[in-house]
């Protein structure tokens, strides 16, 4: 078993007032071109993960990326995978024949990707700051975690009668309005539901592991701006 990652790079500059998060291509990535990719029993993939940062140059100047190296500054979206050793290259082909892909990059949605990069040593060694029983145990949570995520972002748009995922033949601005509106959907979804989803964490799990929780700030887990 194998680790695979890929990072997309949604825009390489920093956030700011006058360059907003367009966090609504990570929906679009996680929902319409990863997706249908981990739910597939064709190619089985063990456990995945997403990680979205959108760092400012202070921020990318104190963090390390998820593969060890400097945090670049800028919107990026990295998804991991624990598969076998040729799923790099059915994920390379994968996304070179997909027409979303085309589209994000076409209509400036996209700055570009990376190619998957395998690494053999399970997760690697435990960050600075992580004790290793749960840097061993962290993947299974996580990919509970984005699976969570996935099948929201698939309750949402179905809810907006959308039975499945756009393929890229639509026309471009329906597609862009789909996930403007799921992100939208999300946005409000999320204070109002928090501190259930917290409770019921923290109730199953989180106690045991960290104590009794303090219901954190909305924009530490929200998604969407």
């Amino acid at each position: 078993m194998s680790v695979w990652t890929i990072k997309f790079i949604v825009d390489r500059h920093p956030p700011d007032a006058r360059n907003a998060k367009h966090y609504w291509v990570d929906l679009l990535l996680l929902d319409a071109v990863i997706g249908p990719l981990v739910r597939s029993t064709k190619h089985p993939v063990d456990r995945w993960d997403i990680h979205r940062r959108a760092p400012s140059d202070s921020e990318a100047r104190r963090h390390e990326d998820v593969t060890g190296e400097k945090m670049q500054p800028g919107h990026n979206v990295t998804f991991t995978f624990e598969a076998g050793s040729d799923f790099g290259d059915i994920l390379s082909s994968y996304l070179s024949e997909n027409l979303l892909m085309e589209g994000l990059k076409g209509h400036d949605s996209l700055d570009g990707f990376s190619q998957p990069t395998e690494s053999t040593s399970a997760r690697g060694k435990a960050p600075d700051g992580w004790d290793p029983r749960i840097w061993a145990a962290w993947p299974r949570y996580i990919h509970g975690l984005s699976m969570t995520l996935l099948q929201l972002v698939i309750e949402i748009r179905q809810g907006l009668d959308v039975k499945d995922p756009p393929t890229g033949r639509e026309d471009w601005s329906q597609v862009k309005d789909l996930y403007q509106r799921i992100c939208a959907e999300m946005d409000a979804l999320w204070p109002a539901q928090v501190g259930q989803f917290i409770h019921h964490l923290n109730a199953r799990c989180c106690a045991y592991l960290f104590g009794e929780l303090v219901l954190p700030r909305p924009g530490l887990v929200l998604l969407c701006p």
